[in-house]
């Protein structure tokens, strides 16, 4: 490369800060209460949240996707700085609608997976701070308002257990205040025991008050009707839009298939049944396979102008002939009478999709929806795998469902520079709901992850951090 990745975080941050929560957003901007869920600063850009060690600054940027240097701070607990676990999932909510109760606009929700908690390793912890844009002096520190855990009320434990992983991943509606009813929250723990079966993982579906309290919640572990199984990992991935959290379960036997996989629909009202999704179910594409790990990935949206809400989920093992971990996207509608159907099943030999079948792209290893008014939306998809020239691994980023679908590689980041092998660029994506590009992570340049906003054709390339901590990899990394 012509640039090393200091000189270009160097050019990008133009002076570099202590490791830590990162955010995109703008310092210029003032807050009002009611913002979307996704921009804190009500500049109408998606606003990121990037993983770091705990406990250092919040770096806003300038709406132009410039980053400036007014922070805010996050300050954890002692004992997550002293345990050196680190955030893994990040998600942002609004809860008040008032102008004048600024103390409640803007919430920030950490996981912290790996978080001992009570003396119990792993458990996981989720932390819910409050975020003053625009750096109010008033608050020169961002408030740690409540910590959530395995033993909150309603969710059926007395303590956290071990290796839980609570907090892996986390999802909140895309809805913007109370004035659209109490806003959920959902919380993976894919390593939870359930009924003794071990890494059967649980999904937590919470109710938040803008006074900081949970004032309902439940655990999720299955659909009526069905059993768990060892290594489900339920919550491995979780996305939730206006009143439906999707779940995936990449580990579920299905049908006396290992890891064949399964994608649970959960309404947020809890008098509406949870439904389960596999590649079996009617009316969608496909059959169940061992190891396709169907729902590594999910993405959804509520499409108001078709009203249905739009799912993708990603089938990274898929297997397309003989051509094994291929990888494969399905998108489904899910009409607001809850009836389901394929919109479109896609692989890298689909017409319009970019690239060629190859064995172990695992296309589709993660999934973000591009909303498309008055249309059926769009699909970013990560393929960390894909080989670029003779670059091994060094992963790609593709568009589905465009009239004239794009893709982008390390070279994206890098100015030109040639592709990066086992870069895995792509290995997470958040699609755009504001006026700003896409967020992606490569989880492995050089043993030193980094993250950014903006990819060509959206605006400037912007890196964010090269150091994102990943224990585990169950969880995202980058939230917006």
């Amino acid at each position: 490369m012509s640039r090393s990745r200091s000189a270009i975080l160097a050019a990008a941050l133009g002076l570099l800060t202590p490791l830590g929560l990162v955010v995109g957003a703008s310092s210029a901007a003032a807050a009002t209460c009611g913002d979307p869920v996704w921009d804190f600063n009500d500049d109408g850009h998606t606003d990121a949240i990037v993983g770091g060690i705990p406990g250092s600054k919040v770096l806003y940027s300038e709406a132009s996707g410039d980053l400036a240097n007014s922070e805010l701070g996050l300050a954890f607990p002692g004992a997550i700085m002293e345990d050196e676990v680190y955030p893994e999932s990040f998600a942002s909510i609004s809860l008040y609608e008032s102008a004048g109760d600024e103390a409640f606009c803007s919430l920030a929700v950490v996981g912290v997976p790996n978080a001992t908690v009570d003396g119990v390793t792993n458990a996981g912890a989720v932390y819910v701070f409050r975020v003053v844009p625009g750096g109010d002096q008033q608050y020169p520190d961002d408030d740690l308002l409540f910590t959530i855990t395995q033993a909150n009320d309603g969710l059926d434990q007395t303590q956290p257990t071990t290796n839980a992983h609570f907090g892996a991943t986390v999802a909140a509606n895309d809805q913007t205040s109370l004035s659209d009813g109490p806003t959920p929250l959902a919380i993976g723990a894919p390593g939870e025991t359930v009924d003794g079966v071990t890494n059967a993982g649980s999904v937590a579906v919470l109710n938040l008050t803008k006074t900081g309290d949970v004032s309902s919640a439940r655990r999720v572990t299955r659909a009526p009707g069905k059993g768990v199984t060892k290594s489900s990992a339920l919550g491995t991935s979780l996305s939730a839009s206006r009143g439906l959290v999707v779940a995936g379960a990449p580990g579920r036997t299905v049908s006396g298939k290992a890891a064949a996989g399964s994608a649970l629909l959960i309404p947020t009202d809890p008098a509406v049944p949870v439904t389960e999704v596999t590649q079996s179910t009617a009316g969608v594409q496909g059959s169940v396979e061992t190891s396709d790990r169907f729902g590594h990935s999910v993405a959804a949206t509520w499409n108001a102008s078709l009203n249905r809400h739009e799912i993708g989920i990603g089938i990274p093992g898929e297997d397309l002939g003989s051509v094994t971990d291929a990888g494969q996207v399905t998108t489904l509608r899910r009409t607001s009478a809850g009836s389901l159907s394929t919109i479109t099943s896609y692989t890298q030999d689909t017409a319009g999709v970019l690239g060629s079948v190859e064995k172990g792209d695992q296309f589709g290893h993660a999934v973000a929806v591009l909303p498309r008014p008055a249309t059926a939306s769009a699909w970013l998809v990560g393929v960390p795998l894909e080989n670029v020239g003779s670059a091994v691994d060094s992963g790609q980023i593709q568009t589905l469902g465009e009239s004239k679908n794009r893709s982008w590689d390390t070279t994206a980041a890098f100015e030109d520079n040639p592709p990066v092998s086992r870069a895995r660029f792509g290995a997470e994506v958040v699609g755009p709901r504001g006026g700003r590009g896409p967020i992606w992570l490569a989880d492995n340049l050089n043993d030193d992850p980094f993250a950014g906003w903006n990819l060509p054709g959206w605006g400037t390339v912007s890196v964010i951090w090269e150091h994102v901590e990943l224990q585990s990899r169950s969880g995202t990394a980058v939230g917006g």
